[in-house]
């Protein structure tokens, strides 16, 4: 049996999609575990009302802990001997469960992993067409940075983890990271088992990616500690295995300029004084030896040109120039292409 783990907090006008779709799937020997994480928005009793139509729908109401909190109290409560993860903004194919079953079966020490649809209102698209010509691609651990780089392997809701292991390994999700809590919990499970990744290229998720309270769309006070965490993580886990750091050095480095880049908060900047502790803790970021040691590599390609030039300036108030003018200017595309169309 799959127990299916969904965390829900206040998502009422999403909430009845994603369970309708996990209800539907062709796969029967399911169990769903919906975490109510304190919502004040009527998710909990719809969280009921499913509860009551189906038995195979078990809920638990808690007191608003934020989301790992609500995906631990999932795993202790999990019976099946294999655990999937949903979102509750997001909905799932109808095969979701079927397809990725199938691929684990045939290799019970890899971890499967399918592609999926991004979803923004109306719209969806598959996530990279082009990662993979075949319909099936076999990938060592040793390489997991090439599904990392291709938006794969960091998200819980495109793979199968054996409920065993987990438990065998004390595996949880750190209740205070808000941010990258699923990329943590993913490396420290691939550190458990032998296998690599068995990839499917079908989309059998959609990905909701317009949801404005998105934790990953929203400014957090503790976000360079959360980056510094994930990417220690992330730098030890490619250490540990021979050449891995050699081989994925320059994606790795354009990663975390990309991290610590919206930890500068350049994207959102109001003011261009610099005459604040905030503002110094910035520089001292900015002139770090592992950030420097990504502007040595990111070649003209990897961002605009002007901020391109801000940053091989190598002085942080002229790179803090150029990328205020690089948002100033997509603020007015924005604002003439909506004027074009309305």
């Amino acid at each position: 049996m799959i127990s299916i783990i969904v965390p829900v907090y206040n998502r009422k006008n999403t909430l009845n999609r994603c369970v309708e779709s996990i209800v539907a799937q062709t796969y029967t020997e399911w169990e769903l575990l919906l975490i109510n994480d304190g919502s004040t928005d009527g998710s909990a009793e719809i969280c009921n009302e499913w509860q009551d139509r189906d038995n195979r729908i078990r809920v638990f109401h808690k007191n608003n802990g934020g989301v790992s909190s609500a995906r631990n109290l999932g795993l202790r409560e999990a019976r099946g001997e294999l655990v999937m993860f949903c979102d509750s903004d997001d909905s799932t194919e109808k095969n979701w469960c079927r397809d990725l079953l199938d691929v684990y079966l045939q290799n019970e020490n890899c971890i499967p992993v399918c592609n999926y649809y991004e979803v923004n209102n109306d719209h969806r698209e598959i996530h990279k067409q082009n990662l993979c010509m075949d319909s099936f691609m076999q990938i060592p651990q040793k390489d997991f940075f090439e599904l990392y780089c291709g938006g794969l392997f960091g998200t819980l809701w495109n793979k199968i983890f054996q409920r065993d292991v987990i438990e065998k390994n004390k595996i949880f999700f750190r209740n205070h990271l808000q941010l990258g809590e699923d990329l943590i919990f993913i490396i420290e499970y691939c550190k458990c088992i032998s296998g690599g990744f068995n990839y499917i290229n079908l989309p059998l998720y959609f990905y909701s990616v317009n949801d404005s309270t998105s934790l990953s769309k929203r400014d957090d006070d503790r976000l360079y500690e959360t980056y510094s965490e994930i990417f220690n993580e992330l730098f030890a886990y490619l250490k540990s295995f021979d050449g891995a750091f050699d081989k994925y050095r320059n994606r790795y480095n354009l990663s975390y300029f990309y991290a610590m880049n919206r930890v500068l908060g350049f994207a959102a900047m109001a003011r261009l004084s610099s005459d604040n502790d905030h503002d110094r803790k910035k520089r001292a970021i900015f002139y770090s030896d592992n950030f420097r040691d990504c502007i040595r590599t990111i070649s003209r390609k990897d961002i605009n040109f002007i901020q391109y030039l801000g940053l091989k300036s190598h002085s942080y108030y002229i790179y803090k120039l150029t990328v205020f003018a690089t948002e100033h200017l997509r603020k007015l595309r924005k604002t003439k292409n909506y004027e074009r169309n309305k």
